[in-house]
């Protein structure tokens, strides 16, 4: 009877605690900057669409939110946008509310840079904490797209 008893109330409690169901939702993005080069200026484009859910508590607080992202980049010299590098972008993060961490997770984005190579990749996981302080770093990373400034400006001036 104890046994039965257990059951049912497990079973009331379960019915009764309504979580919050999760919300989906999508956005995009598209960020153009430009690089000066001796004589010439290149534009990077860089653009994303993204699909998010965010899941919720037992008491309807949020608890998560998964994103992914999907896009590219596109850098081309602006007197000429027919000769177009393009890099792709596909990554998953994922933020905390109760840590306020961010961790995302792919290969977030590669431009190959003809007769050079890897122009920007990064891939792998970066954990950031509080204020967006880098916490943790495996994998391949590169500053920025914009650090190899010389080698864009170089591939655009042949």
């Amino acid at each position: 009877m104890r046994i039965l008893a257990a059951i049912i109330v497990t079973a009331l409690g379960a019915t009764t605690a309504q979580a919050t169901e999760p919300t989906r939702f999508n956005f995009s993005g598209t960020f153009p900057k430009p690089v000066e080069c001796a004589g010439f200026n290149v534009t990077v484009i860089s653009s994303f669409e993204a699909s998010a859910i965010l899941f919720f508590d037992n008491e309807g607080a949020p608890a998560y939110v998964q994103y992914q992202f999907k896009g590219g980049a596109e850098i081309f010299r602006d007197d000429d946008p027919t000769n177009v590098l393009t890099g792709r972008r596909r990554e998953m993060q994922r933020y905390e509310y109760s840590t306020n961490t961010l961790e995302m997770n792919g290969g977030v984005i590669k431009v190959n840079l003809p007769g050079y190579g890897p122009l920007f990749f990064d891939a792998g996981r970066v954990v950031f904490g509080d204020n967006f302080n880098v916490e943790y770093v495996p994998g391949k990373h590169h500053d920025d797209v914009l650090g190899q400034t010389d080698a864009v400006c170089w591939y655009f001036s042949q």
